[in-house]
């Protein structure tokens, strides 16, 4: 789920980090960054001044981005220590790169903390320190063409699915940012992956419109990232329902594939079914057309309010 990090408190995103990968992390240590600089730029403003000095064009500002960015790049690789967003504490770390941000036009180094996470801190920012001290990096060599990893074999394949299958029926909570941000639904299937080695749940989820209050949405989630959902204990209902789904799973299994005349009557089912389905998208869209003709002529049939006359205006 894609989250708008702008329009969240510093609350809300402080109380994000503490599930979310590095990278969200660091979009959020951006984030926070971003507003402390603004926050920091408006204190030192003088509003007293009179005159304010024009304001440059974007070339200016590229210009002196690139100029700040080369200045602070000679910091790469030196030991610091500062306060993460969210905490009280020091934390000693390595500046491992420089991010531009091109909104408050300024520079935040990456910092690779000594507890192994990652954030960004605005170059003058208070409460950050760098030191003399400097890290030598370890160079990346980098191969050629990118390394696959052996795909799973169908044994392998059939043994994970069969750690996980037995979840399917159950209630699954997906974890939002807050307790009122989670999700409730089901896990009506198992997919494998054969191209990623893995697999993933198939969760329904509510997702009500005006038309069907009861609909629903699918989404998939890894089973092995636990820390994104919790699956709730089984019932009669998710038993039952794992039943019919691993009896449908089985049936597939032992079909066989269609030849001659059956593939021909298969092929002519659907088709009446496709043609069933049109039929009725075309009735719901002549009941839609007929409402609306409906409601346009009551409305141009509500008579228009009197002006009141020269008396009653006087009264």
């Amino acid at each position: 789920m894609k989250r708008n990090f702008k329009k969240m408190s510093d609350e809300e995103l402080v109380a994000l980090q503490e599930t979310a990968d590095e990278q969200t992390i660091a979009a959020i240590e951006a984030e926070l960054e971003s507003r402390a600089a603004a926050r920091e730029t408006a204190e030192a403003a003088e509003p007293a001044a009179e005159e304010a000095a024009p304001e440059a064009d974007d070339e200016t500002k590229a210009a002196e981005l690139e100029a700040l960015l080369a200045e602070c790049q000679k910091n790469v690789g030196h030991r610091c220590r500062l306060v993460p967003v969210g905490t009280l504490d020091w934390a000693d770390g390595t500046i491992v790169g420089c991010v531009k941000i091109k909104r408050s036009n300024t520079i935040a180094y990456a910092v690779k903390l000594d507890n192994g996470k990652r954030v960004v801190k605005n170059y003058k920012a208070p409460l950050f320190e760098i030191f003399d001290e400097v890290v030598e990096r370890a160079k990346v060599t980098r191969q050629a063409g990118r390394i696959k990893a052996e795909p799973w074999s169908e044994e392998r394949m059939a043994e994970e699915v069969n750690k996980y299958i037995g979840n399917v029926g159950r209630a699954i909570v997906i974890k939002g940012a807050t307790e009122e941000e989670n999700i409730t639904g089901q896990i009506t299937g198992i997919v494998p992956v054969k191209r990623s080695n893995s697999v993933l749940y198939r969760v329904a989820v509510p997702a009500p419109t005006e038309e069907d209050p009861k609909a629903t949405a699918i989404v998939h989630k890894s089973v092995i990232n636990t820390d994104a959902y919790d699956i709730m204990d089984a019932t009669e209902d998710s038993e039952a329902f794992y039943a019919n789904y691993k009896a449908h799973r089985e049936n597939l299994a032992n079909r066989k594939p269609l030849t001659g005349a059956e593939l021909i009557l298969d092929l002519e089912l659907k088709l009446e079914k496709a043609k069933e389905a049109v039929k009725k998208a075309e009735e719901r869209v002549t009941t839609l057309e007929k409402a609306i003709a409906e409601k346009k002529a009551q409305s141009e049939a509500i008579p228009a309010p009197a002006e009141p006359s020269e008396e009653e205006n006087m009264l």
